[in-house]
């Protein structure tokens, strides 16, 4: 196969994990023996790599791109490889290539089980010699995951950053979210550059592989509590007749502030339904981390009640088996995701089902009106 330049161009893999693997070898032979003759860029040394190119990812990987650094993305969804190579991310078939060229890992995936999956699974980052190199684990996940991945890491030679991170994608993309880091100073020193590329806000926790997980769990047990808090108070204001902008302007210049009550509720006072997050991920985090309090014996009722719908729970199910209610088919949760609320704002109280569909999405009042179960006394508002 003969590119415009003459030179052959690089192989097409295959979707099939029967077709593309015996020629990811012939692949990396060809590299290897073309790399001094023609110096491609698509197969210099990385400086980063990216497993997980979803909202957060693909913002990180924007963001290192735009500095001028080398990166490189994996995405199992083939609509994120076009985004990212369009922008001019360079894209790889698997995570086993991805740690071919690069010698920092970040993994920006959901949960634990697709952790293990992209490190661990049969394409996986360990299938290739990985000594040396380094994996940066961003998801947020139990403390004793963080610390079981780690283990197992260490075991085939390589290093470990426990990285949680948190501000959003905008954040993530302007370079601006935050960056919870635990590990060896040796280990983060070498990787600095690219770690103040993709953030000026790193908080240097400790040397406890498992403690960035413990704090990211902690913040989002409270931005989970504040996420609940600000959609009921502005439905109090609504029923007290209280104007709801002036209520959100004034919250947000007074001691009832948060980021989560200004970004949150601006964008919903504001009709604003595109969304930037998935709803159920906020409800997986803060169920994480109601799980290491009581672990660790500490009672959180608030965070229990931020939790407790779990009416829309039961209504989605667990449809893969990952611990993780699927709220995709559910109406009341599209709606939910698409103000970035979580599910268990709609199973609070009749305050907060009327300001769901009064304020977060009247278009869609007749969704939320039939999830609302009669004989529990919850009354949507009249449809307009």
């Amino acid at each position: 196969m003969q590119s415009h330049s003459g030179l052959a161009a690089p192989l097409v893999f295959s979707s099939s994990p029967k077709t593309s693997w015996p020629r990811l070898h012939v692949y990396c032979a060809l590299t290897a023996a073309t790399l001094p003759l023609f110096n491609w860029p698509r197969y210099k040394k990385m400086k980063a790599g990216l497993i997980g190119i979803g909202s957060m990812g693909m913002a990180m990987a924007l963001n290192l791109h735009r500095k001028g650094l080398q990166v490189c993305a994996h995405d199992i969804r083939p609509e994120a490889m076009q985004s990212a190579s369009a922008a001019g991310v360079g894209v790889c078939a698997s995570p086993a290539e991805l740690a071919q060229l690069t010698n920092l890992i970040i993994v920006v995936v959901v949960n634990a089980k697709q952790v293990d999956e992209v490190l661990f699974g049969e394409h996986g980052v360990t299938r290739i010699p990985c000594e040396g190199k380094t994996v940066m684990l961003c998801p947020t996940i139990a403390p004793e995951d963080t610390l079981a991945i780690a283990e197992r890491l260490t075991k085939l030679g390589l290093t470990v950053i426990d990285a949680p991170i948190s501000g959003g994608p905008v954040r993530a993309e302007a370079g601006t979210m935050s960056i919870m880091l635990a590990g060896d100073d040796e280990v983060i020193a070498r990787h600095q550059n690219i770690l103040d590329a993709l953030s000026d806000k790193i908080f240097r926790l400790s040397a406890r592989i498992g403690d960035g997980a413990r704090y990211k769990l902690v913040n989002n047990l409270l931005a989970g509590i504040n996420l609940v808090a600000a959609a009921e108070v502005i439905a109090l204001g609504t029923r007290l007749g209280l104007d709801q902008h002036t209520l959100l302007a004034l919250m947000s210049a007074s001691s009832g502030q948060s980021m989560m009550l200004e970004d949150r509720m601006t964008r919903a006072l504001a009709n604003d339904y595109a969304p930037r997050a998935h709803a159920h991920i906020l409800t997986k985090d803060v169920a994480l981390g109601v799980a290491m309090a009581e672990k660790a014996g500490q009672e959180t009722p608030l965070a229990a009640y931020a939790l407790a719908g779990g009416d829309i729970a039961d209504l989605c199910g667990d449809l893969d088996g990952d611990g993780i209610p699927d709220h995709g088919d559910c109406p009341a949760c599209q709606i939910a995701g698409g103000a970035d609320l979580p599910p268990t704002t709609l199973t609070l109280r009749d305050a907060d089902l009327a300001f769901v569909a009064q304020v977060v999405a009247p278009r869609e009042s007749r969704a939320v009106r039939a999830v609302l179960d009669p004989a529990r006394g919850l009354r949507a508002p009249p449809l307009a």
